[in-house]
């Protein structure tokens, strides 16, 4: 049974959300951040940074994160990053199911037909996260300014959550699906 706790709004603690002010881009060490207006004018300049020096810049706007420059090796790593996430996404399910990661795959690339009671409870784990997806959107709607914490690791959800059966990673799933339909939500993690 789902519960209208899984997700939880909050109000972001003082110093979680900072706001950026129209910087010209500097080299700063670390990540820059840059507003979009900035960027534009600048944009080979940020490029160049990228390129040769390795340095990410975050471009913001209206003093929140839009989107950041990283450079091809940095991306390779992302990818691989969540390559890796997924191979532990899918024994995650696998094991949740009772069947072998390589027969999740088989199953995903049509090799092998799905059993109907191993479609049926992913049907009811899909049904399970859209209600709480349309919960947490619901709730979050009525804040003025919308909030919401999520957890890094599977640790720290259970630290905050003990009763979820979830994992983390689909915390931040729902959380992300529900930043695209609010609005202005500040996404928080646990101090």
């Amino acid at each position: 049974m789902v519960t209208s706790q899984e997700v939880v709004p909050c109000r972001p603690a003082p110093g979680a959300v900072r706001t950026v002010q129209s910087v010209p881009p500097c080299y700063c060490g670390g990540m820059s951040e840059v507003t979009l207006q900035d960027a534009r004018t600048h944009l080979g300049q940020l490029v160049s940074r990228v390129a040769h020096a390795g340095e990410p810049v975050t471009i913001t706007r209206y003093g929140r994160p839009e989107g950041v420059l990283i450079s091809p090796d940095a991306y390779q790593e992302l990818q691989e990053l969540r390559r890796e996430k997924d191979r532990r996404d899918l024994a995650r399910l696998a094991d949740h199911l009772g069947v072998n990661s390589r027969t999740l795959r088989s199953w995903e690339q049509d090799r092998d037909p799905i059993p109907d009671g191993v479609r049926l409870e992913v049907e009811r784990l899909e049904q399970q996260t859209e209600e709480v997806v349309g919960r947490v959107v619901d709730a979050l709607m009525d804040m003025p300014e919308p909030a919401v914490q999520t957890y890094q690791t599977d640790e720290q959800y259970r630290k905050y959550e003990p009763d979820q059966p979830w994992p983390a990673a689909w915390h931040r799933r729902v959380v992300a699906r529900a930043a695209q339909e609010v609005p202005g939500l500040v996404i928080v993690a646990p101090e």
